[in-house]
Formats: structure tokens, C-alpha cells, sequence
């Protein structure tokens, strides 16, 4: 997997193939480029197919540093087999991800298995996401990964509100009530024999009713992390990844391949509803030809900036040529593109583009 990453990341990053070892090892323009494109390009999801290329592989790429990748990018170097192979393990690894259902994944198990036993004087990331649930929950408390007394404090008041036994230590029985929303809205079932874009709905309103927040900073927290694939951070917008995961989500329940493969951008969204002839242009949806109703029970909107950038998305339903209603991550009362909630808006037809699900 090291290997695989590495090769990928630096043909999508500098759009070149993996330069010789000799050019790596050197304070040169090469290692420059990799540096910047990395730090900049790549890991603020700068260009469409780097987005396209993080969101396929499944992988969480805000973390990787560039000194490693710039090593592993060396060593994949070194021969054509290596990059052959690291070609191979690139795609079997997004073929893998695409497959295997979104309860399963390895960063959603991240956020809903049990640790382990926690009690204070315990510290790292299972202390910061119970922190991060107490948060959620109401009860606040220091987001340091740190169990300490206000942690203690914070979860007495937690399992006192919810009924629930709390000496000290969180078992499973509080991690389990810690984590149930996201939970609950991983298993919901939807109701039997709804056309796609009446379920891509319905998901999108069970995702609604429990008000995903961004927790410890902005583009931080348990529910940022599922919509990106376990990203997280300042540069995380994540708007594009909630409409992907409720996509996949009403999908997987009606057994069918998604309209589209789905994405971390707005742009990438868009390229890809152009290609399977799902994009409408917002001109064509507010002037009555086809009209708002081509879209079906629900649709994806998507905020123009200009005839090539789209800057937010979200689900767009009960709509006329003036203006319709939708369901949209990483936004608030405002209409932000860098929101930090999942909220219902009303929104102008004419500013936006549109994908047909349907």
C-alpha cells in the first residue's frame, strides 16, 4: 500500500511520471515541486483529479506527510517493475473500497468500534473522540485527547441525562450511547421499493435529523471524518463528500451502482454528471426547459461561481423555476460554502447547475 500511494501521488500531483531516484535525493527543482504540489495542491484537494484520485483509493491523504512520500516516491522509482507494481496495488485498492459496503469501511469502524476500557490518566485518540461525542452530545469538555478530571465530569453529566451506569470508566455501554447517532443513521433502513432519488432523500433527511457538526475546530470532528473518508482539518471542506456518502448510502440499501462515482469536490461532481449525461445546466432548470421537475423527488445542486466552478452541493428537492429546498453539508444559516453544520435551505434555482439522479 506504501508503495502504491506513493507512485500515484506524485503522476497526480505533478502530472509527470516519477522522476529518476538521483533527482529525489537532491535539493532540486524536482524535490521542490513535490514539496508544494504536495503541501498545497494535493493535500487541499487543489485540482479535480487529485480529489477524484483520494476519493477512489479511500484513503485519508491529509495526513500524509511529504517527506514520506517523498521517500516512497524515490523507492518506486528505482525500477520499472516497482512502478508497475505499485500501479496494480493502486487499483486494487480502489477497487476495494468501491466494493466493500460504507458500515465496513476501516475509517467509519474507526469512529463506531469500541476502544477499550477508558478511565482517567488514559490519553490519545479514543480519549479524543469520546471528548468529541461529549461535545456532540452537550456535554463539553477540552477536545486534548487527555482523560483528566473534566472529562470525568463531562461524562457523569452525559450518562446522568441519558440513564445510563458511568464509575469511571467509559465501558461499552457509554461508548455505545457516546456513538449512537452516527450509528443509528449507518443502519437506518430505509422503506422497501422507493425509486433511488425518493431514497437518496430519505437518507439525506435521516442525516438531517440528528444535526451533524463539525466538533474541535473547523472541518474537525467524527462526522467530517466519515464524509471524508477519515480527512480531516482547515481545508477539509466537506460538502461534496456528504452528498457522496448519502449517495453510496442509497445505493448500497436499493443494490445498485451509484449515478455517479462520487467525489470530494464540487468540480469533480460536476465532470462527472457531464459524462454520464446527468448534468443540467441551471439556465435550462429555471427558464422551464426541462424545468426543476426533470430532476425527479430530489436532485444535487450545485453553486456556480462561473461556467467551470462549482463551489458547494448538496440535495435539492420540492423546486420551481425560482427557487427550491435542500439538504447540504458544511454550510449553516448563512449559506456558507465552509459551514459547519448539516442544515435544510431554500436556495435561488438560477445560481445553481444541477445532477439528475433519476
Amino acid at each position: 500500500m506504501l508503495l502504491a500511494r506513493s507512485a500515484a501521488v506524485w503522476g497526480k500531483c505533478v502530472g509527470t511520471e516519477v522522476p529518476p531516484t538521483r533527482a529525489l535525493g537532491r535539493r532540486g527543482r524536482p524535490q521542490k515541486i513535490l514539496q508544494r504540489r504536495v503541501e498545497t495542491r494535493f493535500r487541499r484537494y487543489g485540482g479535480r483529479r487529485d480529489v477524484a484520485f483520494a476519493y477512489r483509493a479511500g484513503v485519508s491523504v491529509a495526513s500524509w506527510p511529504w517527506r514520506w512520500l517523498q521517500r516512497r516516491a524515490a523507492r518506486a522509482a528505482r525500477t520499472g517493475r516497482d512502478a508497475r507494481r505499485a500501479a496494480a496495488l493502486m487499483d486494487a485498492s480502489a477497487s476495494r473500497s468501491r466494493t466493500m459496503p460504507l458500515q465496513d469501511q476501516s475509517f467509519v469502524r474507526r469512529e463506531l468500534d469500541f476502544p477499550g476500557a477508558l478511565r482517567q490518566g488514559a490519553s490519545g485518540a479514543a480519549v479524543k473522540r469520546v471528548q468529541e461525542w461529549l461535545g456532540f452530545h452537550g456535554n463539553g469538555t477540552p477536545i486534548d485527547g487527555k482523560f483528566g478530571p473534566g472529562t470525568d465530569r463531562a461524562l457523569q453529566g452525559f450518562a446522568a441525562r441519558k440513564r445510563i451506569a458511568y464509575a469511571g470508566e467509559v465501558g461499552p455501554a457509554v461508548w455505545a450511547a457516546l456513538t449512537e447517532p452516527m450509528a443509528r443513521v449507518l443502519a437506518a433502513a430505509a422503506p422497501a421499493n422507493k425509486p433511488y432519488p425518493q431514497l437518496v432523500r430519505w437518507f439525506a433527511e435521516q442525516h438531517l435529523s440528528v444535526h451533524p457538526i463539525e466538533i474541535g475546530g473547523a472541518n474537525r470532528g467524527p462526522w467530517v471524518r466519515l464524509y471524508m473518508k477519515g480527512s480531516e482539518g482547515d481545508s477539509m471542506l466537506w460538502c461534496a463528500g456528504f452528498v457522496s456518502t448519502v449517495l453510496r448510502q442509497a445505493a448500497e440499501h436499493a443494490q445498485r451502482a451509484m449515478p455517479i462515482a462520487g467525489s470530494f469536490g464540487c468540480d469533480e461532481l460536476a465532470a462527472q454528471a457531464k459524462a454520464a449525461g446527468r448534468f443540467l445546466a441551471g439556465r435550462s432548470v429555471a427558464g422551464g426547459n426541462p424545468g426543476f421537475a426533470a430532476l425527479g423527488a430530489c436532485g444535487v445542486f450545485l453553486v456556480r461561481k462561473s461556467a467551470s466552478d462549482w463551489v458547494h452541493t448538496g440535495f435539492a428537492f420540492d423546486g420551481n423555476a425560482e427557487s427550491f429546498l435542500s439538504i447540504e453539508g458544511n454550510t449553516d444559516h448563512k449559506g456558507s460554502a465552509n459551514g459547519f453544520e448539516v442544515a435544510q435551505r431554500a436556495r435561488k434555482t438560477a445560481a445553481c447547475d444541477f445532477i439528475r439522479l433519476g
